[in-house]
């Protein structure tokens, strides 16, 4: 109603503006043509008056102006601009001024001046007219057109407000409805809550709207409130107590999940950055202090570990993560974040450091103890298979045929436990005695490789194939262990004869990928993970020899580099062992 009636004020206020800024300029106009007029007449009668300077005959003539009220001066000048003859005669000469002015009309004050030419005929000019006239007639003018306008508004602002106090139902009923209806969710935090709907005009679609965004609302509450009831869950189930860090107040809040990570009882932490910063350990506190003002200051991500004391003296140890959070100005005025206790995992490390520590040094000590056993076995390994041999070229014409196979049994036996005295020295060796790690060539180890197993490739008629191989940082006469031990497995599991063995190397981001495929026997898959354990076989001695090491020889060589081996076969289709090597600088450093 304030809008409809200063509208209306305003409205009218214009008008009248405009109304009397018309009849001011218009009044003017008029009465300026007015006393033009009158002048011409005064001025033709007083032409023989200054003519024969007949100043009587002039009085006379400027005296014809009695009859017109709202002249309340006149003068006559002669042709020397002195002052010839005045009205009202009453008037002292000296009121008037002393000399004409230029010809033409103006409003000065509440007067309006004219001064005219006195011609007679064509060219002659006998002097000047003067004529000052008031405007009272524009004041009584004015003041009955304000009396007239105030009546009007008057009138006009009653109408207005009788139609505004009628139509004002119409837009403030439903907005008071939208309102009640807003106020009672915000009371009672019901978003199904709906505003009644009136007419089908523009209020009528913002009601529409308004009930649409509140069933929007409604949809958003609820997902919220089943995603808050799903974070307290979990992080009831994990331990974690959320906080938030007012930095501008120096205040601090947690969640119900929070005390207990203290040792704190609800209700009993005070709230603010300082009682936080006490329940630490005493010797963390200024390190905590110093990163979470500093993550505060630079909105860095908050990452630490402190130690806090329980009341009752227990020492427990926390882990904390934090994001600063601008505000409504864009300063940095909130952190927020989540604690968790790590107490048992920091004590779970420590034990795990103690295990890895002693697993080194048993490791170190087994690896100690296969390389002094197998060396020392070498010796009498090496007597036993040297008299036998002996024995049976000295008296083999003394001995029969069961003691010759005896002493046959004894000497491949010596054989074959040498052999396996050899791989498990080898097998010992992988970290003990390996070379630093350096540029290498795998084709020039392929090479050595096809070398060196050059007659059990003639002898099983065997073909190898090998595609571009790159250069590689590694131990030289380990990769080539492995490359002979897997071409060489190839060749003696073969179907048959005349086996094809085919190498590559495939390159990828981080490493060289190596693959050695055949076409024997294959593999079943149940034993993909058994054949790199040590002394596993799938075959008897009788059928295929060997003595269980090789495949666990490249495993530990392969992890000695930090690449991984592994197999993919199907049993009489062949079998394919793939190893990977990372890729190194020259200095060996991945």
């Amino acid at each position: 109603m304030v809008i409809l009636m200063l509208t209306s004020s305003v409205v009218l206020l214009l008008t009248c503006a405009a109304f009397f800024t018309y009849e001011l300029t218009t009044f003017k106009e008029k009465a300026f043509q007015g006393l033009s007029t009158l002048g011409d007449v005064i001025a033709t009668n007083s032409t023989a008056s200054l003519a024969f300077d007949n100043e009587s005959d002039a009085t006379e003539v400027l005296s014809a102006l009695k009859a017109r009220p709202q002249i309340i001066a006149a003068a006559l000048y002669d042709s020397d601009g002195k002052l010839f003859a005045r009205y009202p005669a009453a008037f002292p000469a000296d009121s008037f001024p002393r000399v004409p002015e230029h010809d033409g009309f103006r409003s000065e004050g509440s007067r309006l001046l004219g001064y005219m030419p006195v011609v007679q005929g064509d060219n002659n000019r006998l002097g000047t007219l003067l004529l000052e006239s008031n405007k009272s007639a524009m004041y009584d003018r004015l003041t009955r057109y304000t009396a007239l306008a105030a009546l009007v508004m008057l009138v006009s602002l009653v109408v207005a407000y009788l139609l505004a106090a009628a139509l004002q139902g119409h837009i403030s009923r439903p907005i008071l409805a939208m309102a009640e209806t807003a106020k009672a969710i915000s009371q009672r935090g019901d978003y199904s809550v709906r505003a009644a709907k009136i007419g089908e005009d523009e209020l009528g679609l913002l009601t529409d709207a308004f009930n649409h965004m509140l069933g929007q609302i409604e949809e958003q509450d609820r997902a919220i409130r089943e995603s808050h009831e799903r974070l307290n869950l979990a992080l009831k189930a994990s331990g974690v107590g959320t906080w938030v860090w007012d930095i501008t107040n120096s205040r601090m809040s947690w969640d119900e999940f929070t005390y207990p990570l203290f040792g704190v009882q609800p209700g009993a932490f005070a709230g603010t950055y300082d009682s936080f910063l006490a329940l630490a350990h005493h010797d963390d506190r200024g390190r905590v202090r110093a990163e979470m003002e500093r993550a505060g200051a630079t909105s860095e991500a908050y990452e630490s570990i402190f130690r806090v004391r329980w009341p009752d003296g227990t020492i427990r140890d926390l882990s904390a993560r934090g994001k600063v959070l601008p505000g409504t100005t864009g300063q940095l005025s909130r952190m927020t974040g989540v604690f968790w206790d790590i107490t048992e995992r920091k004590r779970a490390e420590e034990r795990m450091k103690g295990l890895v520590v002693e697993l080194e040094r048993s490791n170190k000590e087994l690896e100690l103890f296969a390389y002094v056993a197998s060396h020392d076995l070498q010796e009498p390994l090496r007597m036993v298979s040297s008299y036998t041999q002996l024995l049976e070229r000295r008296y083999s014409d003394k001995l029969d045929d069961d003691a010759r196979e005896f002493i046959g049994y004894a000497v491949d036996g010596a054989s074959r436990m040498q052999r396996l005295i050899n791989d498990l020295l080898d097998f010992s060796r992988v970290s003990t005695r390996g070379r630093p790690l350096a540029l290498t060539d795998v084709g020039e180890i392929l090479g050595t490789v096809r070398a060196n197993l050059g007659v059990a490739m003639e002898e099983a008629g065997a073909i190898l194939t090998s595609g571009q191989m790159p250069q590689i940082v590694a131990d030289a006469g380990q990769i080539g262990q492995v490359m002979q031990n897997l071409i060489g497995n190839a060749i003696k599991f073969r179907n048959g004869t005349g086996p094809h063995v085919r190498v590559q190397a495939v390159e990828s981001e981080s490493s060289w990928e190596f693959s050695v495929h055949d076409d024997g026997i294959g593999i079943e898959a149940e034993y993909f993970e058994r054949i790199f354990v040590i002394f596993q076989r799938l075959h008897t001695k009788g059928d295929y020899p060997g003595t269980g090491i090789g495949l666990a020889l490249c495993k530990r060589i392969v992890e000695r580099h930090g690449g991984k081996i592994w197999v993919e076969s199907k049993p009489h289709e062949g079998s394919t062992f793939f190893f990977t090597i990372p890729k190194r600088d020259h200095s060996g450093t991945a």
